[in-house]
C-alpha cells in the first residue's frame, strides 16, 4: 500500500496559521505589541518548531518582564497559539510513526486511510491528557455540569475504537469544551476578573484543549478536501468546521476596518 509522506499536507497547517495569526490581530488589535512580535516572526520564518519556541520567549519579553499585570488578550493569544502548534506537531509525529505500524496492522485498519489512523490516535492521546487535568483542577459548582459532561465525552472517546463512533463523540466533545469557555467568559456581571484562582487553571485550561480538539478536527477536514481536490472524488461531505472557519474568516474582515490590510498581507506570504 502506497502511503503520502507528511511533506504532501504540510502547507496545510502553516496556511491555517497564517490565518490564525491575521484573525487574532484583527480581533486584539494590530497594535498589540506581543501580536506584532509573532506575526512578523511567523511571516519571516513559517517554521513551527521556531514559533512554538519563540512565542513564549516573546510573552515573557512582552509582558511579564517589565509589568506587574499579565494582559489576558495575550495570553489567551499565547495558549490557543500553543495549542495550535501543538496540534500540528502531534499530528505530524505521529502520522510519521504511525506509517509502518499503519502497514504492518494493515489487516486491522484497512479501512482506514494514514490520516484518519493518526487522527485517532492523536484524539485518544489528548483526551487523556484531558482527563488527567482536569482531574487536577479543583472545579466550583458553577462550571460542575459541564465539566462532568466534558469527562463523560473525553471517557467515551478513549474507550472507543471504532473512528466511526470517536469522530462524531469528538465534534460533541468540541462543543462541550466550546460551551465551557463560553460560560467562563461571561461577563454579564460586567466583572472581568475570576473571582478564585481556580477560575483562572480552568479558563486556561479551556482554551488549550478547545483549541486542540478544534484544530484537530479542522486539520482533518482540510486533508480529506485537498485529497478530494486532488483525486477528483468526494471522501466525506461533513465538514462543518471548514464552514465555521470561513465564516470567522469572513465576519472578521466584515467587522475590522484594519482586517483586510492585515488578511491581504497574510496571503502574499
Amino acid at each position: 500500500m502506497q502511503i503520502k509522506e507528511w511533506e504532501y499536507y504540510s502547507h496545510i497547517p502553516k496556511d491555517m496559521i497564517s490565518n490564525e495569526v491575521y484573525m487574532l490581530l484583527s480581533i486584539f488589535g494590530a497594535e498589540n505589541k506581543y501580536l506584532k512580535l509573532l506575526e512578523k516572526r511567523w511571516f519571516e520564518k513559517r517554521d513551527l518548531e521556531d514559533f512554538r519556541q519563540y512565542m513564549e520567549e516573546a510573552f515573557e519579553q512582552c509582558e511579564i518582564s517589565n509589568k506587574t499585570e499579565v494582559n489576558r488578550d495575550s495570553l489567551s493569544c499565547l495558549l490557543r497559539l500553543m495549542a495550535i502548534c501543538d496540534t500540528f506537531s502531534d499530528y505530524e509525529y505521529i502520522y510519521d510513526v504511525s506509517s509502518e505500524i499503519y502497514l504492518s496492522n494493515k489487516s486491522k485498519h484497512n479501512e482506514l486511510r494514514l490520516y484518519d489512523y493518526a487522527f485517532k490516535q492523536l484524539i485518544n492521546s489528548t483526551s487523556y491528557a484531558l482527563l488527567k487535568e482536569i482531574a487536577e483542577i479543583n472545579i466550583i459548582s458553577k462550571y460542575k455540569s459541564l465539566k462532568n459532561e466534558v469527562v463523560q465525552e473525553a471517557d467515551k472517546i478513549v474507550q472507543n475504537e471504532n473512528l466511526k463512533s470517536v469522530i462524531p463523540m469528538t465534534y460533541s466533545l468540541n462543543d462541550l469544551l466550546s460551551d465551557l469557555l463560553d460560560l467562563l467568559e461571561d461577563d454579564s456581571d460586567n466583572q472581568r476578573e475570576f473571582e478564585v484562582a481556580d477560575e483562572v487553571f480552568l479558563y486556561n485550561f479551556a482554551i488549550y484543549y478547545s483549541t486542540k480538539f478544534y484544530f484537530t478536527l479542522l486539520l482533518r477536514e482540510k486533508i480529506i478536501l485537498e485529497e478530494e481536490r486532488i483525486n477528483k472524488i468526494t471522501i466525506e461531505e461533513y465538514k462543518p468546521l471548514i464552514e465555521e472557519d470561513d465564516m470567522r474568516k469572513s465576519e472578521t474582515i466584515m467587522l475590522n476596518d484594519d482586517s483586510k490590510e492585515i488578511f491581504y498581507k497574510t496571503l502574499k506570504n
